[in-house]
């Protein structure tokens, strides 16, 4: 089970066959260990914007959301 952003539980199917329990028991075993999607989105992008500072040119569809993401980064501050 997951919980989306505003706490409400999830159940995912990771699309196992009823006749595949090893299929299926190593990807609940794996769902159950990965970060959440949203932590694992939120490394792939900070990679993103490092490649975009040093010079890397990203496709612009990429580049215009990483963009929108920090632009909503910035007006909404993480205070710690």
């Amino acid at each position: 089970m997951a919980d989306d952003l505003r706490g409400n539980s999830l159940r995912i199917s990771n699309g196992s066959d009823k006749n595949e329990p090893t299929r299926a028991h190593y990807r609940e075993q794996r769902f159950d260990e990965y970060p959440l999607v949203f932590d694992q989105l939120d490394a792939i992008w900070k990679q993103l914007a490092f490649d975009q500072t040093a010079g890397q040119t990203l496709h612009r569809d990429t580049n215009d959301m990483l963009n929108n993401l920090i632009r909503i980064k910035k007006r909404y501050p993480k205070t710690e």
